[in-house]
């Protein structure tokens, strides 16, 4: 989930995997409320589970039609506890897919 702007509903996306490295398809999801954030639990009539496996602040760039036709692609930076990973979302013909980078494993400061 991806806030856009203070108070507005969540950019939503389902992947398969979490951290992204290389490129996977992904499901762009219907926007989220707010509260749905840093929920965890089980939803509403039997849907599922929600599970929080990321959290920190969001660089976030925009590029083409937020309204549902055209290509689309966004950039974002996530400034978490442990690292900062790249994740690129894009929409195209076949669907959206995600793209990720993820920093190697701190293994201490460098020698």
């Amino acid at each position: 989930m991806v806030e856009t702007s203070p108070d507005s509903l969540l950019g939503t996306w389902r992947l398969e995997t979490w951290p992204v490295i290389g490129e996977i398809p992904a499901v762009r999801l219907a926007d989220h409320r707010r509260r749905y954030l840093d929920y965890e639990g089980p939803l509403s009539d039997n849907r599922g589970f929600v599970r929080q496996i990321e959290s920190g602040d969001c660089d976030l760039e925009i590029e083409g039609n937020e309204n549902w036709s055209g290509p689309e692609i966004w950039r974002l930076s996530l400034h978490s506890v442990a690292a900062v990973v790249k994740l690129t979302l894009a929409r195209g013909p076949a669907g959206w897919t995600a793209a990720g980078t993820v920093p190697p494993p701190n293994h201490g400061p460098p020698k």
